[in-house]
């Protein structure tokens, strides 16, 4: 062993510098190494909760440390977070739910009589028993969802509570009184008119005059009562009537009964129309055929 141990000795002392300087840098190089691998089998064997434990202190203590700026930012930016916070409050995003739901599902009066009772009971409903909508908010609501001509008419110079009472009972005076609607009605009914000979058209007819009834009847008008009947059967078409009118001799019928004869009649007069046009189509069809097989055999001939 000494003898190795000396042949060491000589071998390093016949080193130049730059050999030795070498040695020496692959010497530390190996001490690093072997540290780091010590280090590493370590930080293996360690728990979680240890590491995590520590990771918390150190956050506890910055945070300690830097208390004083983020009391001084907090200060500062209090009002800032306050504004926010107000304009994004729960309450104010439900405000902003509820108008969008209004101005969505209720269609805007334009003005016309028999459109009034449906628009009246949806804003009584949706807004006008809704507490959480305030005064203020009601009327611009309700001067929002009418049409030019009819605010024109009917605005307010302010907004208040005595101002919002007004205007609802000008629109009620002006378009919702009972008797003025019910005569509204039977002038509509009275000028009602069919199409004679198109079929779609009959069917959208008799919808509008079954409407005009229906809105009679809420308002106290018995759609059964013999003036109605007469009325409607007197009215329909010649194409329609005759059916109709054989059901309404035959006593103990009402409006309803009629208006589906009425329906009845139209669906199948119209699929019989359709198939008279068809027939007619394949006819010509057939006969243009025939005249073509008839030239081609004269040609051959």
């Amino acid at each position: 062993m000494q003898k190795v141990q000396n042949q060491l000795l000589d071998r390093i002392s016949n080193m130049d510098l730059n050999q030795m300087q070498m040695a020496t840098c692959l010497e530390n190089f190996g001490l690093m190494f072997q540290e780091a691998a010590e280090n590493k089998k370590l930080a293996e064997k360690s728990s979680q909760s240890v590491m995590d434990s520590k990771d918390q202190e150190g956050v506890v203590k910055m945070l300690e440390s830097s208390s004083p700026v983020l009391q001084e930012s907090e200060n500062l930016s209090q009002p800032a977070l306050g504004s926010v916070q107000q304009l994004t409050s729960p309450s104010t995003v439900l405000a902003t739910n509820v108008i969008s739901s209004i101005m969505s599902t209720i269609t805007p009066f334009d003005g016309e009589a028999e459109n009034f009772p449906l628009f009246r009971q949806m804003f009584e409903m949706m807004v006008h028993k809704n507490e959480d909508i305030s005064i203020p908010l009601k009327q611009s609501l309700l001067m929002k969802l009418l049409a030019k001509d009819v605010l024109d008419m009917m605005k307010t110079p302010t907004i208040s509570e005595g101002d919002y009472m007004v205007l609802l009972e000008n629109l009620d005076r002006q378009y919702g009184n009972k008797e003025n609607a019910l005569q509204h009605y039977l002038t509509l009914l009275d000028q009602h008119s069919f199409s004679s000979d198109d079929f779609d058209a009959m069917e959208k007819d008799l919808n509008r005059f079954n409407s005009i009834v229906n809105v009679l009847k809420s308002n106290g008008s018995n759609p059964d009562d013999p003036f109605f009947i007469r009325l409607f059967v007197k009215k329909l078409p010649i194409r329609v009537m005759g059916p109709v009118y054989k059901r309404m001799l035959r006593g103990g019928q009402t409006f309803q009964d009629l208006v589906k004869v009425a329906y009845d009649t139209i669906r199948e007069k119209k699929a019989l129309e359709a198939a008279r046009d068809h027939n007619k189509k394949c006819n010509r069809s057939d006969e243009v055929y025939t005249t073509t097989v008839d030239f081609e055999s004269f040609d051959s001939d």
